[in-house]
């Protein structure tokens, strides 16, 4: 699993559960910010379990209770974490991210989530649209077509190379609006997986379904944001 955040001032909490037929529990590794009144960080530099990474010598701020993926400024600055070890389940699971964005209104930056077969975490964070061939899912949380924000899914299998497509987000299999800046309040962006069926919700409310991934082999991979 993995966060990665461009020129967009982020704070994130993260959660992954696994759901069985008599209950749900949280997995620790995968997971942070999920504990009152415990640190994230034991030295308020780095996260147990998660790798963390910026470009140019950019490093997120690690707090008490958050991280801040990039600054409000200089720009073009990323941040990202990512997961050091992968999720081996077969059953329904839940993946959960509380983020807050601040910032310009029309600022270029977005939040991207990713759920992958192959790490990069010890590379310089990438986005999307820059990344080599990718096996997995892709959340997008930008202002696309600039209706003040929106929420979008792609899948690779590893064959599709994103950058060199004349316009990458054709290739989104799903989508919401979500005007997500500068709202004073926590954004909850769940991602849940159960019976075949794959689906996104942002607060609460769905945001896109499908049962695409029926196909997709989503399980060991690595999660970041």
């Amino acid at each position: 699993m993995h966060i990665t955040s461009r020129s967009l001032r982020t704070i994130a909490w993260s959660t992954l559960a696994l759901s069985t037929a008599r209950a749900q529990y949280i997995i620790d590794n995968l997971s942070f910010g999920q504990k009152d009144g415990v640190y994230i960080s034991p030295d308020l530099r780095t996260i147990p379990h998660w790798i963390i990474q910026g470009n140019d010598d950019y490093v997120p701020q690690v707090l008490s209770d958050r991280v801040i993926l990039t600054p409000p400024y200089p720009g073009n600055k990323r941040g990202s974490l990512w997961a050091q070890d992968p999720l081996h389940h077969a059953g329904d699971w839940t993946a959960e991210l509380d983020f807050r964005a601040s910032g310009m209104d029309r600022g270029a930056g977005n939040l991207q989530f990713w759920y992958v077969k192959e790490s990069q975490a010890h590379e310089v964070p990438t986005s999307l649209y820059t990344a080599p061939k990718f096996d997995g899912l892709v959340l997008v949380i930008d202002q696309y077509e600039g209706h003040g924000g929106s929420v979008r899914g792609f899948l690779n299998d590893g064959t599709v190379d994103v950058k060199s497509q004349p316009d990458p987000d054709t290739l989104a299999f799903g989508k919401c609006d979500y005007a997500y800046r500068n709202r004073g309040l926590l954004s909850n962006l769940k991602l849940h997986h159960a019976d075949g069926f794959l689906e996104v919700l942002i607060d609460g409310e769905t945001c896109f379904k499908t049962d695409k991934v029926g196909h997709h082999p989503l399980l060991d991979q690595h999660a970041a944001y």
